[in-house]
């Protein structure tokens, strides 16, 4: 899957690209700035019903698949599982762009354990960003952030979702499982010294987790200073009662980890709520939880019946870009990819 593309027999029409703007149900604005999700999209390329689209297999065809959805303003499970099997080419692209960003992938949480043990066994200190998956056929990853210190491991794990959601169950009960069996000082010390497992409640969409985790491992990456003091106390021990259910909810996530990790979250109501608690607890996050409150505005458009942010579905068109071949003009493509780094003003804070 995505290795080699597909030639296209559409020819080029020298029509101006039409310009497509999503409406916003509030109507907001704010003086000088523009809060809009706009795209160009290509005149010579008849857009189709996603519905009509198959799974992508090559580079292009999951950009312009990403971009169909995003356009019909759609969500379908098919969405997951072409992001499933985009993550290698899109992991490379991303490492590519920044030096010494690292993120493995792991198709289940028990392949994720015997990945640790390894680690472990070189005796190396490290720190990286990981995606897991629940399984190859069952929808739902994760992103974690890594750190082996002295031959043991902590993992904090970002779930973009709840754990009200069956699948993010799931993949908690099999990585304690798998981590208990497999990693010897996770058997010897317990779980409350080596694992930390976050709902965020960013996700609102059934869809849009692996999208999420990617986007979450280069969240982790920016923020070293703030993940390695949470690897430090949880190390520690500081955690402890807090994890002796098993997880930190949401709401003692918002208090722990970086707002950046806010920064796609679909629903207004739950980044209102982060807001009031976060500020509560630390007023010097007013300026920038008000950055995401408004780059949130918008970006939220009806959907059916109730509203999303689309900022992970844009996230997704731009990650795809910058995964394609550079050709000079590829005729083939619905919009213009973004080529631009990830640390750009519509990805991150």
């Amino acid at each position: 899957m995505m290795s080699l593309p597909r030639s296209h027999q559409r020819t080029a029409d020298a029509t101006a690209a039409p310009l497509v703007t999503l409406s916003h149900p509030e109507g907001h604005a704010l003086p000088g700035k523009c809060f809009s999700a706009t795209l160009h999209f290509a005149g010579n390329v008849p857009l189709p019903e996603p519905d009509a689209l198959t799974l992508p297999d090559t580079p292009t065809h999951y950009y312009n698949f990403a971009v169909a959805f995003l356009k019909a303003n759609r969500q379908s499970m098919d969405m997951y599982w072409a992001d499933q099997d985009a993550i290698p080419a899109l992991i490379r692209s991303e490492m590519s762009l920044y030096p010494g960003l690292r993120i493995t992938h792991h198709p289940t949480p028990a392949a994720f354990a015997a990945y640790v043990r390894e680690q472990c066994r070189t005796e190396a200190s490290h720190r990286e960003q990981c995606l897991i998956e629940l399984s190859p056929t069952e929808g739902h990853c994760v992103g974690v952030d890594l750190s082996i210190d002295a031959s043991e491991p902590t993992i904090i794990v970002i779930e973009s979702s709840t754990l009200n959601a069956t699948g993010s169950a799931m993949l908690l009960l099999r990585l304690m499982n798998a981590l208990k069996d497999t990693v010897t000082c996770v058997a010897r010390n317990g779980l409350g010294r080596h694992l930390m497992f976050f709902e965020t409640g960013a996700q609102q969409s059934p869809v849009d987790c692996a999208m999420f985790s990617l986007c979450a491992c280069k969240s982790m990456f920016r923020s070293t200073a703030a993940f390695t003091s949470l690897h430090a106390r949880l190390r520690a021990g500081e955690f402890s009662e807090m994890l002796e259910k098993g997880y930190a909810t949401s709401g003692e996530a918002d208090l722990l980890l970086p707002s950046a990790l806010m920064q796609h979250t679909q629903s207004s109501t739950r980044l209102a709520d982060y807001a009031r608690r976060r500020i509560l607890h630390d007023p010097t996050q007013a300026q920038t939880i008000g950055k995401l409150i408004r780059r949130q505005k918008g970006l939220v458009f009806a959907r059916d019946d109730r509203t999303y942010s689309v900022s992970i579905e844009m996230a997704r068109i731009k990650m795809a870009g910058r995964a394609l071949p550079p050709p000079a003009q590829d005729m083939t493509l619905l919009a213009p990819p973004r080529r631009d780094g990830f640390m750009s003003s519509t990805e991150s804070l």
